[in-house]
């Protein structure tokens, strides 16, 4: 990534890749099952759901879903009094 100014590209050009890097580091982090912590903000967690036994709605059999990952958005101790004090 070059220096705005010396390749031509604008500011926001620049901004965008630096953004772009950014989210493709918190995906690399993420996908090795690290968590990403926002400071101040909130941390995301991957996790493993278990399978489940479900009724099928149309049938009525039970059917497996299978074990997957999910993420989890966890807020931070001060954004969670940030959030508290706002008028709805």
């Amino acid at each position: 990534m070059a220096a705005a100014g010396v390749t031509g590209e604008g500011v926001g050009d620049l901004a965008k890749d630096i953004w772009k890097g950014i989210l493709q580091s918190m995906r690399n982090s993420l996908l090795a099952g690290d968590d990403v912590t926002l400071t101040k903000i909130a941390t995301i967690q991957r996790y493993a759901k278990k399978s489940s036994t479900y009724r099928h709605p149309s049938t009525g059999e039970l059917e497996t879903a299978p074990a997957r990952q999910h993420l989890r958005l966890a807020l931070s101790p001060q954004m969670k009094a940030e959030l508290s004090t706002l008028e709805v």
